[in-house]
């Protein structure tokens, strides 16, 4: 009876599921602007669920799409301020931005 209340899961749905999980876990390298490690975490994960949620690759692509945006803005949110530039004088006496050491 459990068996039959249960939504059969294609083998081309679970394998576009495991791919999407496992380049989630390449989503967080250091030179990448933070709002992407959100997106592609984000964009793998709502594929993931959306794809078995349906069991259709049209609800695996709308749950790609929502994860990344949801994903991305939440990242984006929660990135620090940059840090405010760094002033000098010049032989004038006029200010002028320079580089931060």
């Amino acid at each position: 009876m459990l068996e039959a209340a249960m939504p059969k899961v294609t083998p081309q749905v679970a394998m576009f599921a495991a791919l999407a999980l496992l380049l989630a876990g390449c989503a967080g390298t250091a030179r990448e602007p933070p709002p992407v490690n959100g997106m592609l975490l984000g964009g793998a994960t709502g594929a993931a669920i959306g794809g078995l949620a349906t069991n259709s690759a049209g609800g695996a692509l709308a749950g790609g799409l929502l994860g990344a945006a949801v994903g991305g803005a939440a990242e984006a949110s929660a990135a620090p301020p940059p840090p405010p530039p760094c002033y000098a004088r010049d032989p004038y006496g006029r200010m002028r931005p320079v580089p931060c050491y």
